[in-house]
């Protein structure tokens, strides 16, 4: 299903720098959160099949301000996931 979903998001994408184009909009950073769950439940798999949806999560980590919150762990809580209705549960027993 993850396979699937990257395909779908990676046709969306194409080949417009954000969602909407040349601009980050609010819906880049949905986005990058739903790749980043993928990517993390599919151990690293899920982006290797597009190119453009892996240069589209580097150009996110890259942006002034959010490039430094993305890096530090104490400020940015990747993990549980925000999605309200995730309902992932890793080895650890962690949603």
């Amino acid at each position: 299903m993850i396979e699937r979903n990257a395909e779908k998001l990676s046709e969306f994408l194409s080949e417009k720098k954000y969602m909407v184009g040349d601009n980050v909009v609010f819906s880049d950073f949905c986005m990058f959160e739903i790749l980043d769950g993928m990517n993390f439940m599919s151990k690293g798999e899920a982006l290797k099949k597009h190119k453009n949806l892996q240069d589209y999560f580097e150009r996110m980590t890259k942006l002034p301000g959010f490039d430094e919150y993305w890096k530090d762990d104490e400020k940015c809580n990747k993990r549980p996931f925000r999605m309200l209705d995730s309902k992932f549960i890793d080895e650890n027993g962690s949603t």
